[in-house]
């Protein structure tokens, strides 16, 4: 995937800046097929519990917050 570059002005045209970039959804695509992290990707929701049964919340997806918003996109 190429790089595009491109001058930024700022401050009404008294600083110029050279940025680079690339297409985000390029870059998505090429993360989600890289086959180092395709089993670590987490797709929905899950609700983890501990030896003693009670809820473990370790990250986004253990999260309640998940849950709800799964279920406000249906």
């Amino acid at each position: 995937m190429k790089w595009d570059e491109a001058v930024v002005t700022h401050c009404e045209g008294h600083m110029n800046f050279r940025v680079w970039m690339r297409d985000p959804l390029g870059v998505l695509q090429e993360i989600l097929d890289n086959p180092l992290i395709k089993d670590k990707v987490v797709w929905a929701p899950r609700k983890i519990y501990d030896s003693n049964n009670q809820r473990v919340y370790t990250d986004l997806y253990t999260s309640d917050w998940w849950w709800e918003t799964q279920v406000l996109m249906m």
